[in-house]
């Protein structure tokens, strides 16, 4: 379901939503469950205040080999708001004194190394890009930037400027 703007949920499509569910969440304030949809043969989430008329089909649930390496909690460390996206190794320089801000996002458990820069790390994650991704570095200011991949490099400079843009 999605919110309308006369405060009234609705279905997000017509066709019914069938996956196969292994486990619930709690971020961003509300709970998810996050299932296996076979159809697109992925991991996916969905936010649990916005399901109705669930039905239990009966049939086999899927995606045990895909579930056997989950991680729920590096699962929703590379969500952003909970929107998903593409998966993606992503190439941040931050300075130093930002270095926290992105442990307490992603955890110590990640490669930390000093940049070019005197004064500046780098590191590689991985997110789910998405415009609350982008949001986030955004957010952070000029204390950290996005230098790879290239695509995720595009991306973020097209928002900008379509953000520029509404803007003027």
């Amino acid at each position: 379901m999605r919110w309308t703007p006369n405060k009234k949920l609705e279905k997000r499509q017509e066709e019914r939503y069938q996956v196969s569910p292994w486990t619930l969440t709690w971020a961003e304030e509300n709970y998810y469950l996050i299932a296996f949809d076979e159809k697109k043969n992925k991991i996916h989430h969905y936010r649990v205040d916005k399901m109705k008329s669930i039905e239990l089909t009966g049939e086999k649930r899927t995606g045990r080999k895909e579930f056997k390496e989950f991680n729920v909690v590096e699962y929703v460390r590379m969500n952003f708001g909970m929107f998903g996206g593409d998966k993606s190794i992503v190439n941040i320089e931050c300075r130093n004194d930002m270095i926290g801000t992105i442990f307490d996002r992603f955890g110590t458990n990640i490669l930390v190394r000093p940049a070019k820069k005197e004064g500046w790390s780098e590191i590689e994650v991985q997110v789910l890009i998405s415009n609350h991704f982008f949001a986030w570095i955004f957010a952070l200011g000029d204390g950290v930037r996005i230098t790879g991949p290239k695509a995720v490099m595009d991306e973020i400079d097209a928002m900008l400027n379509r953000l520029n843009d509404t803007y003027k």
